[in-house]
Formats: C-alpha cells, structure tokens, sequence
C-alpha cells in the first residue's frame, strides 16, 4: 500500500516531462527525505516572462504544448529517491544542460537562502478515478516547488512506472556525473502513460514479440509471471485463454483480449464472453506477499470491473492471475467479492494439456471447477485437480490404446469391448491404475479413441459383433 498525504507543487510544463519520462528532477524550496511520497500537483499557469526566465528554450519548444490538458488528465504520484544540497556554482551550467531550467534559474530563482536542492523523483501514473478530491486551485504560484497538504488521504499503485529501474537509474547517474553530452531529455525513452477510461494500445517491445512468438511461448508463462515484466505476462496471459478457447464478442469496448494490446491504467486486463463470460487482472511480481490496499488486483478488479461492465459484472468469473502470496486482507477481499486466484505455474500447465491434447478437455468441463470453486486461493488447488485428473484420464486412455495393439497383436484381429476390458484390467492389477469396472465405461472411451478427430483406434463390425483395432499410439508426455 502507497498512502499519499502531501502533494510537490510543480509547473504544470514540469509534469508533463516527468510524466513522459524526460526528466526526473524537481527543485523543491527545501530539502525532501528520500523515500518522501507525494502527488504531483500543477501549480497555476506561468506567465510567459516567468517561464522564459526559468526554463531553457528546448524546454519550452519540448513540452510547453502539452501542458495545458495535465490538469484533467494523466495524474502521476512521486517518490524521491534521493535529494541533492548544492551549494556552489560551480556545476550550474553542466546541470542546466541536463536539466530543464536554465542557468539563471538554477543560479538565482530555483534557490532558497542561496540553496539549491535537487530532487531525484521516480514517478507512478494513477487513473483519475482514484483521486476523488479535486485539484484545480490547490496549489498557486507562491507554492510552487513546495510540500502542501492533500485534502484527503489518497491510496495510490506503485505497479505502473514511467521508467523502468534501469532507465531511472541511468537518467539519476548522468546528471549526478555531469555527462553534458548525454541530456536525459533525450537518451531516456518516452513511454506512454496515458491513464485515462479506455486501454492503451502500446507496441510490443522486440522482447514481447520474440516471447509471444516463439514456439515456446507456453513454457515462458510461469516464468514471466514471476518477474516484474507485468505488461509481458498479460500479453501471455491473453495469448493463453484464447489458446484455450476463449474469445471477446468486441460487446464492450474497453476490453480485449488482444495480446497485441494492454488493458492500461484504466482498462480491465482480461475479458471474455465466448463461452461464457471471464473478467480478471493480472500481477506479475518478484515480491513475496501480494496486499490489499485499495489498489491492489483485487480492488483494481473490482473498480473496472463495476465501471467498464457494469450490472454484467457481476454474472461473470472473477480472476486474478498473480504470483507470491496473498495477505490475510487480500484473501478476505477476494473471498467476500467472489474473487479466484490463479498462480502462473497453474495457468502454464493448463495451457500446456490444452496445446498437446487439445481435446482431453473442453471449456464446459472447465467452467465449473472456475465457477463454482472455493474463492481466494483454494481455487487455484481445484484447478490443480482439474488438470491431475485429466492427465490420469490421458494416461488410461494410453495405457487403454497400448492394450488394444497387443490383443490384436495376439489375436490376429480386431478385439471386443469385454475382452479389451479384462486384459486392460489383468494387466494393471498391481500398478497404481484405478480398473475399468464396466463394459458400458470402457466402451465409450473406445469410441472416444476411435472417433474421428482422434483417431488412436479404429472400429469395425467383426463376425457380427462390434470390435476396436489399434491405429497409432497415444503417447503421454507428462
């Protein structure tokens, strides 16, 4: 959980940098503790003198465009990971050329009693809906590059970064080493943030199409799942359930299953409606624990979920796919709103089964054990049945195919129901093998093995009785 209770009054032209990760430094009037988190509020609009006397022409000519809308969209929150006290003038013109102000600014009006901090921020993009205070005249001119009060408490995600560890760190260490020839404004990669109601269609990274691409792909899920590359896993999560069936009618607009595409800031992760209808959120993560504060997958799921499908909403099965453990919290939550939790090794060795015996199951045999599982964690152990007993099925109906080569071996011709049924269970009276106790049982896994879009066993009509030869083996992989 994130709570914010302070707001870092900033130019709104500073946001939008920050916000497209283009610069990750304020210049707060005192000092700010690392580790410091606050919403990054947009001070009044500057006059054209004020702004000419703080910023760089590159600066004005980069962003100025685009402020005016940061007031309605694209909220972002800040942690400092580190403030820097300069004191003398020595460096001021290095750190003009990497950052937005200009020297006269960094020289004059960005210091307090000749002091001159540096705060290095990482910034977090949040919907708007999560706040639910407003921000217009919270913060004036006077305030500007100060620490002020929120009107209330605000609980805020850290799960969408503008930068990436590495990008941050690489940005943090030009300027701290004064590489004038490297500006972070233009090395560090501008990513999408755009948090408003509908998805973000982002391009895959060369990384994301090499993973969905691969023949490999499936044996990637559990892996991902346990990273922190949480826009790759909802890309396998999509690319899983429509392996295994699952499609989006396009009824609502805000949802997609599309690997292609992410659910964003203020789209649902997953939506199916073909078979039946399935809303989820996805979280991978390194951590151990996963909480429920209130922007958490569950919360998140939720919230969407209520908004995007409304009233349907509730008709549908409710997932969160994540790795690590859940939180007391968390398990209550997704108890008391009918929510299932999935691992990603469960999601992997269910797509698994679909893709090397696409009929050992069907979405029907899989809607109860989703639908009508125990909520919280224990529904990811009840898929982890489901998907043991269809492999023991697979391999009966193996160890069934190899009996019927045999028989037919020995006999020279094609074999009876009651007969392939007492050599199976002759054969396998010691192993860990349940018998075949019926004819009627037997039969109708014979003629599942014979059915055309199988096509293990063959089927005749031998001196007037119905009989079953062998055709190809069955072979099990586990």
């Amino acid at each position: 959980m994130v709570l914010l209770n302070t707001g870092l009054c900033l130019s709104s032209l500073e946001i939008v940098a920050l916000k497209q990760g283009k610069s990750i430094v304020s210049a707060p009037k005192r000092f700010i503790a690392p580790g410091k988190r606050f919403l990054l509020i947009p001070s009044q609009e500057l006059n054209d003198s004020i702004k000419n006397k703080f910023y760089r022409p590159e600066t004005l000519s980069l962003f100025e465009s685009d402020f005016k809308n940061i007031k309605t969209s694209n909220l972002v929150w800040a942690q400092c990971e580190f403030c820097q006290h300069i004191t003398g003038l020595d460096d001021v013109e290095s750190l003009s050329k990497l950052t937005l102000w200009n020297q006269e600014a960094l020289t004059t009006h960005l210091r307090n009693k000749s002091n001159l901090f540096l705060a290095f921020i990482r910034v977090f993009s949040l919907s708007n809906d999560e706040v639910s205070f407003r921000l217009e005249n919270l913060c004036d001119n006077e305030l500007l590059n100060q620490i002020i009060p929120l009107p209330d408490y605000l609980n805020v995600s850290s799960d969408n970064p503008v930068l990436t560890d590495e990008q941050f760190q690489d940005a943090r260490n030009i300027i701290l080493d004064l590489q004038v020839d490297r500006s972070p404004i233009i090395v560090v990669k501008e990513i999408n943030t755009v948090a408003d109601s509908h998805p973000i269609e982002e391009k895959l990274t060369e990384q994301e199409e090499n993973i969905l691409d691969s023949s490999d792909w499936v044996s990637k899920i559990a892996g991902v799942g346990n990273s922190s590359d949480g826009n790759t896993f909802e890309r396998l999560v999509r690319k899983s359930l429509i392996t295994l069936g699952f499609a989006n009618s396009g009824r609502y607009s805000d949802t997609s299953l599309d690997p292609n595409k992410l659910g964003g800031a203020g789209g649902l992760d997953f939506y199916c409606d073909i078979p039946y209808p399935i809303v989820g959120e996805c979280k991978a993560t390194k951590t151990e624990n996963i909480s429920d504060n209130g922007s958490g997958p569950a919360a998140q799921l939720i919230k969407l979920g209520n908004r995007i499908l409304e009233n349907h909403y509730q008709e549908c099965i409710k997932l969160i796919i994540a790795a690590g453990n859940l939180t007391r919290n968390a398990k209550q939550t997704a108890k008391n709103t009918q929510i299932s939790v999935l691992r990603p090794e469960t999601l992997q060795r269910l797509v698994e089964l679909k893709e090397a015996y696409p009929h050992s199951f069907n979405l029907d045999e899989l809607k109860p054990v989703l639908a009508n599982s125990p909520f919280s964690e224990e529904a990811d152990k009840e898929l982890r049945n489901f998907i043991d007993e269809v492999w023991k099925k697979l391999n009966i109906r193996s160890l069934l195919v190899e009996t019927v080569r045999k028989k037919c071996d020995q006999d020279k011709k094609p074999s009876r129901v009651e007969g392939i049924r007492s050599a199976f269970n002759a054969a396998h009276a010691v192993d860990d093998i349940p018998i075949i106790q019926t004819e009627e049982e037997t039969r109708d896994i014979l003629l599942e093995l014979s059915s055309p879009f199988t096509g293990y066993l063959g089927r005749k009509i031998y001196d007037g009785e119905e009989c079953f030869f062998f055709l190809r083996k069955l072979e099990i992989k586990t």
